[in-house]
């Protein structure tokens, strides 16, 4: 408690000493001048490669070699990071942090008639009761930019 009247002290002491000058340098050291950059979208395959087996379709007697997938799909959503890229007036801030999703995928046979008998065996979303199957891989911190309040004491910015 000691500290903070001490620190109260003193900022009233240098507001009183300092030239004008020196007191819009202060203000403006709360504002940075800084903004938020962007980060594009990422996706990234992860996991298992799978191989899922051809296509057999047996009246037009076609027959496919299998095809190769990533078991994961990991979505990083595009966001804001704070580099220190100049932007007069403003700040980067934190906002809330955002979710990276793992998208799983597996092997399915599907198969069908419709007058003709046919076969196949893909990557597909994998499922869990009917629904894709996406998990939580992590967050990622996102910022934005936001304007400095004005300084009521110099006029200038504050944060």
């Amino acid at each position: 408690m000691n500290r903070t009247i001490v620190v109260l002290v003193l900022s009233v002491v240098a507001s009183l000493l300092l030239p004008e000058p020196a007191l819009s340098q202060t203000s403006a050291l709360k504002c940075p001048n800084t903004q938020a950059s962007g980060v594009p979208l990422e996706v990234e395959l992860g996991g298992l490669t799978l191989t899922c087996g051809g296509s057999i379709i047996i009246d037009g007697l076609t027959i496919s070699a299998g095809t190769n997938c990533a078991q994961l799909i990991i979505i990083t959503p595009a966001h804001q990071i704070c580099q220190g890229v100049p932007l007069s007036g403003s700040k980067c801030v934190p906002q809330v942090d955002m979710k990276i999703l793992v998208h799983h995928y597996e092997c399915r046979a599907e198969y069908w008639l419709l007058g003709i008998f046919g076969a196949s065996i893909r990557c597909t979303p994998a499922l869990i009761n009917g629904e894709p199957h996406v998990s939580e891989g992590g967050f990622v911190e996102d910022f934005q930019t936001k304007i400095c309040k004005p300084d009521p004491v110099s006029g200038g910015s504050s944060g």
